[in-house]
């Protein structure tokens, strides 16, 4: 089953999970992480599947991010609390299939992703 972590208030994610729907075919399912948040051994689990450190999964541009946190040393582990605390924050949208995920950013990654399998 391939997961789409979504936000239905984000274009870019929006865009994402219309192109997951050209494939009917494919187990394709839609997890709103604002509603269902991914806890700590999720988010590192992703990121071993990523193969990319914390800072790519974490809005750090993000107004609120800033205003919380400005050019402040961080580590892994912090950007992961931060993440469980305001999943506001990840990164949008991502697709986790099996052992591999990929950011949706621009959305048209994961359209070549699928049109890929």
């Amino acid at each position: 089953m391939i997961t789409l972590l979504h936000n239905p208030d984000c274009s870019k994610s929006s865009c994402a999970l219309d192109y997951s729907q050209l494939f009917p075919g494919l187990d394709i399912r839609t997890r709103p992480y604002l509603e269902e948040p991914l806890n700590k051994e999720e988010l590192a689990r992703l990121l071993q599947k990523l193969q990319l450190p914390a800072t790519a999964i974490v809005r750090t541009t993000d107004k609120d991010f800033v205003a919380q946190f400005g050019t402040e040393a961080l580590t892994e582990d912090n950007y992961l609390d931060i993440l469980v605390k305001q999943p506001q924050l990840l990164q949008r949208p991502i697709l986790i299939d099996g052992d591999k995920a990929i950011i949706g950013r621009p959305p048209e990654l994961i359209l070549d992703y699928l049109k890929s399998l």
